[in-house]
């Protein structure tokens, strides 16, 4: 983990509320894992005061992109940011998604802008020649990620919840179908899918397990306030250090949790 003075490279607006922001971030990006965090100070003084965690997506040579969806003070001043400014930047920090050598189908289940790190882990492993599978949840079709964004050999399911594109209902209804087939699996996105996903596994297959990204609000980057703790079997894990991405078995589905 460094501190960084990075640049943006491009800020692109990929769906009405959510950006795709590319940054070159040096050497830093080559060990980088889609999964990790970046801790990014949205600002050029203390006001907003913690920086805002955004999940490493894809990394190409020096540069990562994150997915930002405009929510707040924080997320305002990054989408307003244009090639050539520069933001101060802590990390990658955390333990990111892994891509094991004998997985040869793989599932990826998100929504929002958490399909961000799943993008990254897509392309990694299209590249080791793995087929993929991205399954999506949104709420209308102006929520759907445009297909331009993803490498072409990725199949990409889409369920809605008005039914104006793709699946009308849940994605959990065709994700459960591709479960059997499916010998590694990620997710990321709101805890109630995921959530979902965890169960969906454990009562069908219950050898199985999903690398789960977990989102949590993070302040010192060292695992030491315990601020971004999350249940498991194992007692409490901090996400800066143990996570973001855990096992769907060892998480505690709980109110802290979910």
């Amino acid at each position: 983990m460094s501190q960084l003075l990075v640049s943006v490279v491009s800020n692109e607006r990929v769906l009405p509320s959510t950006y795709a922001l590319t940054l070159d971030v040096g050497a830093a990006a080559r060990d980088a894992v889609p999964g990790q965090v970046l801790l990014l100070r949205c600002g050029r003084s203390t006001d907003p005061f913690l920086r805002r965690p955004m999940g490493v997506g894809k990394t190409e040579g020096d540069t990562i992109e994150i997915m930002v969806q405009r929510a707040g003070a924080g997320s305002e001043w990054l989408i307003r940011l244009r090639p050539g400014d520069e933001i101060d930047c802590v990390g990658p920090v955390g333990r990111g998604f892994t891509l094991d050598a004998s997985t040869q189908n793989l599932l990826l289940l998100g929504r929002g802008y958490g399909i961000g790190p799943l993008l990254g882990v897509a392309e990694k492993a299209v590249a080791q020649q793995k087929s993929v599978t991205l399954a999506v949840q949104a709420a209308t079709a102006d929520e759907v990620l445009p297909p331009r964004l993803l490498h072409p050999l990725i199949d990409y399911l889409v369920a809605t919840d008005d039914g104006s594109v793709g699946y009308h209902g849940s994605i959990m209804d065709r994700v459960g179908e591709l479960l059997p087939w499916a010998d590694g699996i990620c997710g990321s996105g709101p805890l109630l899918l995921m959530s979902g996903l965890a169960s969906a596994i454990a009562a069908r297959i219950p050898k199985k397990r999903a690398q789960i990204m977990i989102e949590r609000r993070i302040a010192c980057t060292s695992g030491v306030c315990f601020s971004c703790v999350v249940d498991t079997r194992r007692g409490l894990r901090r996400t800066c250090v143990d996570g973001p991405v855990f096992d769907s078995a060892a998480i505690l589905w709980t109110e802290r949790a979910a």
